[in-house]
């Protein structure tokens, strides 16, 4: 998984994953839950190896937050290119999240 520390980083990836399927976690520092359920979420993004995965800092890139929407931490998203597929805030069941990544790919 992708650490990603600037928004053109994450404006770029989101471009070049054209037909293909994209994993980002937002998470925040003052947030218990995102890290406790990010190694969850590593081990699910490395058994898609084929899918672009990116882990976002909304503290550290707060345009990320606007731009997607992101009201809450942790948020996961999932896109086929530039188009949302699917999210998940607060209570991401990681069941779900592997469906649609299985659905997609």
């Amino acid at each position: 998984m992708e650490v990603i520390r600037i928004w053109e980083e994450l404006e770029n990836e989101l471009k070049v994953q054209e037909n293909k399927v994209s994993l980002f976690y937002f998470t925040s520092k003052t947030c218990p839950v995102c890290h406790a359920l990010l190694p969850k979420v590593q081990q699910l993004a490395s058994l898609y190896p084929q899918i672009f995965a990116a882990h976002i800092d909304i503290e550290k890139i707060p345009r990320a937050q606007g731009e997607f929407m992101v009201f809450s931490a942790p948020t996961l998203l999932l896109f086929w290119g530039e188009k949302e597929i699917f999210r998940q805030s607060r209570f991401i069941r990681l069941e779900e999240v592997e469906q649609y990544i299985q659905k997609y790919i």
